[in-house]
């Protein structure tokens, strides 16, 4: 396990027909947790600061996990819900 430092910050995003999205943002919540990886320390932090996944209709359908590497070592988590709420999870190595 590695231990990771990180942010969430909470979003909708809102599509329109003409192809414009607006995101809302909620929450932001910062702490340190632990994670096989990346996008196992996402869903251990998802868990941790939101019920999303013991939502009914959350808990059958798999969130969306997109995880990118920055030039830094740090990593960025794109976490989309199927319209519970979608997060940004900015992640560093402790």
């Amino acid at each position: 396990m590695t231990n990771y430092g990180y942010i969430i910050r909470f979003h909708d995003n809102m599509e329109y027909p003409e192809g414009n999205i607006l995101t809302v943002d909620g929450p932001a919540y910062a702490g340190s947790i632990d994670g096989a990886d990346p996008r196992d320390a996402a869903r251990n932090i998802l868990r941790e600061r939101s019920d999303i996944l013991d939502d009914s209709f959350g808990d059958t359908l798999e969130p969306v996990f997109t995880v990118e590497r920055n030039a830094d070592g740090s990593f960025v988590v794109e976490i989309e819900t199927h319209g519970l709420g979608d997060a940004t999870v900015e992640l560093l190595r402790a």
